[in-house]
């Protein structure tokens, strides 16, 4: 938040990636986001210009844009081709475009509200009539839009999950998380997904994977195992995790005389 009221910059950008990323976003957002609502006024622009090509059956593409743009004289004001093709790159996907549109119409809502305040307030100082003031707080008032929670995800044990897939796992890793699993008597899960955590130890930092130009991610996994109190979590953690643990120990080793 600034002086100027509650904004979210990311979200706004997020949104206008999103289009850049699956135009049918525009046709989800354009009846209920309009330039107003952006914070920032390149981002009311982009937006204004986004819908309006979407409308005239324009491709929407960081190319096509900027040519557009360049056409109206406004490609270097918004910060030149480079900035759309940030915009798109800086959004790994356009299915959460909804929600950051929620979050831009919240804050603009907000903003209004604000201004409102300081209205009724310096009209109150001044004395003048507050009728059409109070007309207007009744009207944006009553667009806010109400809070919809999404559907409660429920937590008892009614839902049927499938198994692990212990055949996926290369054979020698298949038979250690099968061995565990029979002498913890533990559910193969828990020692298939230590198992894949140990592997993705093993290899941070040495694989990196492109998801697309200028978007790389390191051959990382981020697990988390929930059994109840007393369920041998530990000894299958010990086991699984044992390797590790014996390579270090050897490293160690070996680089002591360096010292």
């Amino acid at each position: 938040m600034s002086s100027n009221g509650p904004h979210d910059l990311a979200a706004e950008r997020a949104i206008l990636g999103a289009c850049l990323l699956d135009p049918n976003v525009v046709d989800a957002l354009a009846d209920r986001l309009t330039p107003g609502d952006f914070f920032q006024p390149i981002h009311a622009q982009l937006w204004d210009t986004i819908t309006r090509q979407r409308r005239a059956g324009e491709p929407i593409d960081p190319v096509s844009l900027a040519a557009h743009l360049a056409e109206c004289g406004d490609l270097v004001r918004i910060g030149g081709a480079a900035f759309l093709h940030t915009l798109m790159s800086s959004v790994p996907t356009a299915a959460n475009a909804t929600h950051y549109a929620r979050i831009v119409i919240d804050h603009a809502r907000r903003r209004q509200v604000i201004r409102l305040g300081m209205e009724l307030t310096q009209t109150a100082i001044m004395g003048d009539d507050t009728t059409s003031v109070v007309a207007k707080g009744r009207i944006i008032l009553a667009d806010a839009p109400e809070s919809v929670w999404p559907a409660l995800m429920p937590l008892s044990g009614h839902r049927t999950t499938r198994a692990f897939p212990i055949d996926a796992l290369p054979g020698w890793l298949a038979d250690m998380v099968t061995t565990v699993a029979a002498f913890t008597q533990t559910p193969a899960d828990l020692a298939a997904t230590v198992a894949l955590a140990a592997l993705s130890t093993a290899a941070g930092g040495r694989t990196i994977f492109q998801v697309r130009p200028g978007w790389t991610e390191p051959a990382n996994l981020f697990l988390v195992c929930v059994l109840p109190p007393g369920s041998r979590k530990s000894a299958v953690f010990a086991a699984m995790i044992r390797p590790l643990l014996e390579v270090e120990k050897t490293l160690i080793e070996r680089a002591e005389p360096l010292k």
